[in-house]
């Protein structure tokens, strides 16, 4: 019927006009046309879009919904190069069934197609696949401003409401992109996401993680994440003295060697690796319970914590004195694989809290790609608790 003007839909005799199609635009997500919900039908082996501009109630429709729509006297048109009925109330549009199935109309990775379809893929859901973002930088979002995605000749923009919830999400520097074609009124083509369940990317790894150093100040769940504490718990009191804030995590021992693991284990995957791991750690008090020397170590998991493998420790680890100025020493290792806690020397003494030492322990140059998290472990046999403090850990480049 739409010739390229407006043309006024008009009943022919005692016949009305409906049209009914399943709704894939999603108004709770704020990324919608504005005043418009999307809807698009399959019959005899093809599939239209069209636009609903309508006056109120949009987020009354759902994404899945079979919606039936009168439109006797409606105006069929392109406004801002949006193909619409428009002119319709809540109540010219019934629902006829909820959660049917989304069809995605085009699955491609030319795109070229798309200049030339717009009579065939408006209004539809379209699936760009192995695109590239030219141009993404670190801690890019959506609501930034429109993103380029290119198949090496051609490219497409994604626009975003501000707004939009998916408007916070990250950019990703390639991958597959679902959502709604549109087209400029000049005719050119672009994608609106919905949520970010329509990416599906790879993304440029932040240059820190968000909330690291964690140093356990606010109470579980902690800033970070969940962590789990096997022999472990967190404390405030004023006698463990070496920690760096209000908090710190300390083990299980004191006057008797344990006999069960003392275990302080993120709960949680860091999705880009490591290429640093760091910890404050010392004497959790100046009693003679945390007198003796201790060993820790360090592991990591890739497979959610199924299985764990040893860091070897850095080369060099350092001692804080008094003063908070940073000296090297020198710790008997009789095992690679373990971080060493020295037994105190120092007379037991109010007068003497130089007893302790406060370590500090740094893993450099790892190359843990993928997802992964890290634990800390005190073996069985060892009496003196252990103090944990700001955790640290970069992401792989």
């Amino acid at each position: 019927m739409y010739k390229g003007e407006p043309v006024t839909i008009r009943r022919e005799g005692d016949r009305e006009f409906f049209i009914g199609g399943i709704v894939i635009s999603n108004a709770g997500q704020g990324n919608n046309p504005e005043g418009k919900i999307i809807i698009q039908n399959q019959a005899n082996g093809r599939l239209r879009g069209l636009a609903l501009a309508v006056d109120s109630y949009l987020d009354r429709y759902k994404v899945g919904d079979s919606v039936i729509v009168r439109i006797d006297g409606k105006v069929l048109e392109r406004i801002d190069g949006v193909f619409q009925i428009s002119g319709l109330s809540p109540l010219e549009i019934g629902r006829i069934s909820e959660n049917n199935e989304q069809h995605v109309h085009l699955e491609t990775n030319d795109f070229s197609v798309l200049a030339s379809g717009v009579d065939i893929y408006q209004n539809t859901l379209v699936r760009l696949i192995s695109a590239d973002v030219p141009g993404v930088v670190r801690n890019q979002v959506f609501g930034d401003g429109d993103v380029t995605l290119s198949d090496g000749s051609n490219t497409v923009l994604v626009k975003t409401r501000e707004t939009a919830v998916v408007a916070n999400e990250p950019v990703p520097i390639e991958g597959d992109f679902t959502g709604i074609l549109s087209y400029t009124a000049t005719g050119e083509p672009y994608l609106a996401i919905r949520t970010s369940v329509d990416i599906d990317g790879e993304y440029m790894a932040p240059e820190f993680y968000t909330n690291f150093p964690e140093g356990f100040e606010v109470a579980p769940p902690f800033l970070s994440g969940s962590w789990v504490l096997t022999s472990a718990s967190r404390h405030t009191g004023v006698t463990v003295h070496l920690k760096r804030g209000t908090a710190a995590l300390i083990t299980q021992g004191g006057s008797a060697a344990l006999t069960t693991e003392s275990i302080i284990a993120m709960d949680f995957d860091l999705l880009f690796g490591a290429s640093r791991f760091s910890l404050y750690y010392g004497q959790v008090t100046t009693n003679n319970n945390d007198s003796n020397g201790s060993k820790v170590y360090v592991e990591y998991s890739q497979d959610e914590g199924a299985t764990w493998t040893l860091l070897e420790p850095s080369s060099v680890k350092y001692t804080l004195d008094q003063e908070q100025t940073w000296t090297q020493v020198t710790l008997p290792v009789d095992d690679p694989a373990a971080l060493v806690l020295e037994a105190m020397t120092a007379p037991n003494s109010p007068d003497n809290p130089g007893r302790q030492r406060l370590y500090f322990a740094e893993y450099e140059n790892l190359a843990i790609e993928g997802p992964v998290r890290f634990r800390i472990r005190k073996p069985i046999g060892t009496a003196s608790r252990i103090m944990v403090d700001d955790v640290f850990v970069k992401p792989h480049e």
